[in-house]
């Protein structure tokens, strides 16, 4: 269909060779965020992807103005996919598209009735990690679910909230209520065993309240050093989150610890930690 101002649209499928073609003739666009285009990807490839009337754009003179990740993810995911594609644009339209803000998971589960969006949508992204087996890459950006997947995911599970609130709530003050609530979501749906998902509750409740706890005691250490005031804090999420499984290791198996640190970096780096009790997928 075309319009009085040269302008048209039409519903094409798009080629991974008509989006090469596409692409070669991109100008000077922003830079290319690959975790987001291998994101799309996965749609793509899983059948999930959805045309939702956000169009490719291409300029009078063929530069592609706005759709590259769409395109770049057609690429990666080796298949055709259907877009709606606007051609005979004026290249000055440039400055005022994409300029706002795009919908973000915690966006969409508010609009889907889900409580502390936000949070859920954290919790979210490192349940998927181990789901997707790369628990290794916990809180790392370029293993963020899209908003679609994100959504996804918690439209097939709607009892999240429920599940995780109690353990999450008690663990704000901590700032480990984000791997404490995936946790406790991990636990109640993939624990080896049942005694496993109530000594981590119990673990839990240890940290939370600092009641009797030995100066040896992992969750004591933990504590010490995620509660406010600690002297020397973990730096990232990804520490943080690290150090809260490396003690609850340590608890699971009834050891002491006189240390609690994780290196994420260097030439002593080590390996993200695996979770006790819980049984990874294959």
């Amino acid at each position: 269909m075309s319009a009085n101002n040269g302008v048209s649209y039409s519903i094409k499928t798009i080629t991974p060779t008509e989006a090469q073609a596409i692409l070669d003739k991109n100008g000077a666009n922003r830079s290319i965020s690959w975790d987001r285009v291998a994101r799309y990807a996965e749609d793509m490839i899983g059948g999930k992807w959805q045309e939702n009337g956000q169009p490719i754009i291409i300029a009078r003179g063929g530069r592609l103005l706005d759709g590259q990740h769409r395109l770049h993810a057609c690429i990666q995911a080796k298949k055709p996919i259907q877009m709606l594609v606007v051609s005979g644009v004026d290249e000055g339209a440039m400055e005022s598209i994409d300029t706002g803000r795009s919908r973000r998971s915690a966006d969409l589960l508010a609009i889907n009735g889900f409580k502390d969006p936000n949070r859920i949508a954290a919790i979210i992204g490192v349940i998927r990690n181990f789901e997707r087996g790369v628990m290794h890459l916990c809180l790392q950006n370029q293993t963020t679910p899209s908003p679609s997947q994100c959504i996804r995911w918690a439209m097939d599970n709607p009892s999240i909230y429920d599940v995780v609130r109690v353990n999450c709530n008690q663990l704000v003050s901590l700032g480990c209520s984000t791997i404490g609530g995936a946790l406790t979501w991990l636990f109640h749906k993939h624990a080896e065993k049942k005694a496993d998902r109530l000594l981590f509750d119990s673990f839990v409740r240890q940290l939370v309240t600092g009641l009797e706890l030995k100066s040896d005691s992992p969750v004591f250490m933990l504590r010490r050093r995620v509660e406010k005031g600690a002297q020397h804090p973990p730096k990232t999420r990804r520490e943080r989150a690290a150090m809260f499984i490396k003690a609850w290791n340590l608890y699971h198996a009834g050891e002491t610890v006189t240390i609690l640190r994780f290196r994420d970096a260097g030439h002593q780096a080590e390996a993200f930690p695996t979770v006790s009790g819980l049984i990874y997928p294959s």
